[in-house]
């Protein structure tokens, strides 16, 4: 058992210094048939902890919503911000169904939709400070 431990550290060592530790190599080097399932499933659950659901994104697009909301936005005067809306509203549903890749989509559309709202709402109130009304005289 010793003898196929330092077996294994030595080819791990020499993948490593070699540059040639790929996922295949790595399984492919563990020797015995326990430790290459350890490996796989290490590797699975690195896979399935790097897609949980997608908080952060669905936070983000919630606020920037409010935020064009609050910039005065709204959902009948900009079809930006009615497609944030409904965006949202597929991202809770995918996230309900646990479909974490398709709501982390539709929650990065949702911000996205309300960022150009805000930016649309803004350029509007620019145009109209800069030129304002003619009034007769």
């Amino acid at each position: 058992m010793l003898r196929r431990r330092n077996e294994f550290v030595r080819s791990m060592a020499h993948c490593i210094l070699a540059a040639r530790l790929t996922g295949l190599a790595a399984i492919v080097s563990v020797r015995t048939a326990m430790l290459r399932l350890i490996a796989i499933f290490v590797g699975v659950a690195c896979l399935i902890g790097c897609r949980g659901a997608p908080v952060q994104e669905m936070s983000d697009a919630r606020q920037a919503i409010a935020a064009a909301r609050e910039a005065g936005v709204t959902e009948s005067a900009s079809p930006d911000l009615y497609a944030a809306q409904a965006a949202i509203v597929r991202a809770e549903t995918h996230l309900q169904a646990q479909e974490y890749a398709r709501a982390r989509y539709a929650a990065l559309q949702a911000k996205r939709h309300a960022a150009a709202a805000i930016a649309n709402a803004t350029r509007v109130d620019a145009q109209h400070i800069e030129a304002p009304a003619a009034t007769p005289q």
